[in-house]
């Protein structure tokens, strides 16, 4: 495999042109062969290591990132002693490393080199890596100041957007970390944004700045003082131990997690208490904090937030200084001494960047991920203000102890801000090749200009909650700080512009959700800085209220596109409709009622939290933004998503005439309808209700299953009929609590409890509550049904159940 990658050429990924050993500067086999043979007698040490160097000159913008592979040799093991040898081990580098190491690093100055997900992974020979590494500039300002002319609709903005006030929920710490951090941060900017204003207006602007300033109506020095006293609030309920949902350090992993809330939508309260915590058994709870899924995010918005108040209050960053700190150690801790925390909980250093996806159970197929770089870029940036920001206040306090520790938070997190930069430009951002100049990382195949998520072993144009265009995109562009100039180059930005624009154009949800606020920050940096200002007048004030967009202001959204540099010769400006708040919104297709479940789907039901919106406007949302039909909508959230909180509202328990009546009125007649009671409990019911769910039920491929729908429906002759099997909850909720370690125990049991080889094994794509049992050997292996297999017809000689535990 070393040596060819293409045996057979059928592989795309390692035969695609241009890369692997198709490489068209690669050496021939043989001398490729020969190479390794050279070099085959080194090999990495076990106390290989990764360490880094960070100049103490603040004009010195270079740090090092040192790879010591602490290399041994094959031959000393015959010798059983060391000695003196002039063989260099050979290591693949992939892009973003090769670009920054001396040429002298390839072999015989030649590149060999293999395709990888990243991009050609290409042999460097030496000992030691010692890569140069940009630290960016930080700071709370953009490098230039609003233009003039934006300043008196800045006053404006900021005269309203100064009166934001947090939700009484999050008041009290209760909910989730990751909308109150965005909230919290978002308090912040608008009062970074009112004191820069402040002080351009006051004597730093100059002469070009004195009229505008007169006719501007700027936020008086009490409303400001009073947004900063709700921001410290705000703050400080996180991390004084007095949150309704605490944060609590666990001692297995050693971290700061939310305890979690399930929260009563009348009361706004969590109907939990601690040490009752959610979070620590519902891995999509507080989108997975309980299992440091996602802590970067979270917390660097919350760091954010306290750089802010302190940066206000220099008392109160030294008096909460400690507890600050227990976020910054949570995902930014650079001491192998911390005995509670390890080192830099999210970061690859080989990589160079960080994955998200903490430690999810079940584990991945595709390994580790990440979504969002730009908020894992922003999570680093608010440890190096944090730590700025501290610096000066220790220093004043001549402090020397804890400023030299606050000046190390700031190093390692320009540290942080600077490596993930560097990768996120390689791996996520993918601009047109003819602005970029640079070797193509993904195969032609792969036509977008960004990646979604980003894999161990994928890279996927989508998010974990829509793959419309403007999504993908969207989640890669906020949130808006200072650092986003650094991160979004021009020629990606150009070629970013157009498909956003066009997807958001599509999508009624782009503009009332909030995502188009990004949209505009993209028109003001490709060149029309106007534009984008008088889009922003006009969007609904329900795009700033909206998951999309509750992060963002209209008074920071402004300042950035009133800070954006001259573009000399913009690209054309793309005309597709962009909706403001003047058009109506056409009458949803469905509504929601009560799921076809009178009895149990209630308002109390519908107006309980599955994390931070309520069952209710969950499926509301999927109806009125996604054109689901109700029972979809029902099943997504009640079944599938949020069976704990949601689970009365399941359609999928119950089969009436009047569901099976009106899923037929409302189901496309060109997809497969939900399967009937009938053909849920036949023996049809063997499809992995996650993954391939849609089952033939008449015509040469009776049984088969497909996880799209129109293969059945598009070609009469492969399948003359098909339904739907998710909805094939055979079991009712009550009925579903009676398993025992014997297995179902509604059931005759002939199939033995999985093994735990199995239960994590690709076998087990098995509906636990329709089709538990697994056929593991034989003609039918991997199949799955709702009663035990017939292991002597043939079909499958060995089975097992797969149970809760499994």
């Amino acid at each position: 495999a070393l040596i060819d990658q293409c045996t057979n050429g059928n592989n795309a990924m390692s035969c695609r042109k241009g890369l692997g050993n198709r490489l068209h500067d690669e050496p021939k086999r043989g001398e490729y062969v020969s190479l390794l043979r050279v070099h085959a007698d080194a090999y990495p040490g076990r106390d290989t290591s990764f360490s880094y160097v960070i100049p103490e000159e603040e004009a010195n913008n270079k740090a090092e990132l040192i790879f010591d592979w602490d290399v041994k040799y094959m031959s000393d093991l015959c010798r059983m002693g060391s000695s003196e040898h002039d063989t260099d081990l050979l290591v693949f580098a992939i892009p973003h490393q090769m670009e920054r190491m001396p040429s002298n690093a390839l072999p015989n100055h030649k590149r060999y080199c293999k395709s990888s997900l990243t991009g050609p992974a290409c042999l460097l020979q030496g000992n030691i890596w010692v890569i140069p590494q940009d630290l960016p500039k930080v700071g709370f300002r953009a490098k230039r100041p609003p233009k003039p002319e934006y300043i008196p609709t800045l006053g404006e903005v900021l005269s309203t957007d100064i009166e934001f006030d947090l939700p009484d929920y999050y008041k009290k710490g209760a909910g989730d970390t990751y909308f109150s951090g965005k909230l919290l941060a978002k308090l912040a900017r608008i009062i970074l944004v009112a004191d820069e204003v402040e002080s351009i207006c006051g004597d730093e602007g100059g002469r070009d700045y004195v009229d505008v300033c007169q006719n501007a109506t700027l936020p008086s020095h009490k409303q400001k003082d009073d947004a900063i006293q709700r921001l410290r609030e705000g703050v400080e309920i996180w991390i004084n131990g007095e949150a309704e949902t605490p944060l609590v350090y666990d001692t297995s992993w050693g971290g700061v997690v939310s305890c979690g809330c399930y929260m009563e939508r009348n009361t706004n309260e969590c109907i939990n208490r601690y040490p009752d915590c959610p979070a620590f058994y519902d891995p999509g709870l507080n989108f997975g904090n309980g299992y440091y899924n996602d802590h970067h995010f979270h917390y660097g918005y919350h760091i954010f937030a306290a750089a802010v108040v302190a940066h206000f209050d220099h008392v109160w960053g030294m008096d909460n200084f400690e507890n600050v700190l227990l976020m910054v150690r949570d995902i930014a801790n650079p001491s192998e001494e911390d005995k509670f925390f390890p080192q830099f909980r999210h970061k690859d250093w080989y990589q160079g960047s960080s994955w998200a996806s903490g430690v999810p159970y079940p584990a991945y197929l595709n390994g580790n991920n990440q979504e969002s770089s730009s908020e894992a870029i922003a999570s680093y940036e608010s440890v190096a203000l944090f730590g700025q920001v501290m610096n000066g206040i220790w220093q004043e306090a001549d402090q020397d102890g804890y400023a030299a520790t606050s000046k190390q938070i700031y190093n390692v997190g320009r540290l942080l801000t600077g490596t993930e930069l560097t990768s996120t430009k390689r791996y996520w951002h993918i601009p047109d090749d003819e602005a970029n100049n640079v070797e193509r990382i993904y195969p032609e195949q792969y036509n977008r200009n960004v990646v979604g998520i980003l894999w161990q072993t994928m890279a996927q144009f989508g998010t974990w909650f829509g793959s419309a265009a403007y999504l993908p995109i969207g989640i890669q562009l906020l949130p808006i700080t200072p650092i986003s100039e650094e991160r979004d180059g021009i020629n990606w930005m150009n070629s970013i512009y157009e498909p956003f624009t066009k997807s958001c154009a599509n999508n009624f949800d782009c503009t009332e959700s909030g995502w188009s606020i990004l949209q505009l920050s993209i028109l003001a940096t490709v060149g029309y800085p106007s534009e984008a200002a008088q889009k922003m007048k006009e969007l609904p004030d329900q795009a700033f209220l909206n998951a999309g967009g509750n992060g963002h202001s209209r008074s920071n959204t402004l300042w950035y596109i009133a800070t954006r540099p001259e573009i000399e010769n913009p690209i054309p400006m793309v005309r597709y409709d962009k909706r403001g708040k003047e058009e109506v919104r056409p009458k949803a297709e469905y509504e929601l009622k009560d799921c076809y479940q009178p009895d149990t789907c209630t308002e109390e039901v519908l107006d309980r939290y599955a994390g931070a919106f309520t069952c209710g406007d969950r499926m509301s949302w999927m109806i009125d933004f996604q054109g689901l039909p109700q029972w979809q909508a029902c099943r997504r959230v009640a079944g599938l998503e949020f069976p704990n909180q949601c689970g009365g509202c399941n359609p999928s328990t119950v089969y009436s005439n009047e569901l099976e009546q009106t899923t037929a009125v409302e189901y496309d007649p060109n997809e497969c309808p939900p399967c009937t009671e009938n053909e849920c409990n036949s023996d049809l019911n063997r499809c992995p209700v996650y993954e391939r769910t849609f089952v033939c039920t008449q015509g040469a491929n009776k049984g088969g299953c497909s996880g799209d729908s129109k293969l059945w429906t598009r070609d009469d002759h492969l399948c003359h009929a098909c339904c739907e099997m998710s909805n094939c909850f055979g079991l009712k909720d009550h009925e579903a609590l009676k398993f025992t370690k014997d297995g179902n125990a509604l059931t005759k049991q002939t199939c033995p409890p999985c093994q735990p080889e199995v239960c994590y094994g690709k076998l087990n794509l098995c509906p636990i509550h329709s089709a538990p049992y697994l056929c593991t050997e034989g003609r039918n292996s991997g199949g799955c049904s709702p009663t035990p297999w017939e292991t002597y017809d043939g079909s499958c000689s060995e089975c097992c159940e797969i149970q809760p535990d499994c």
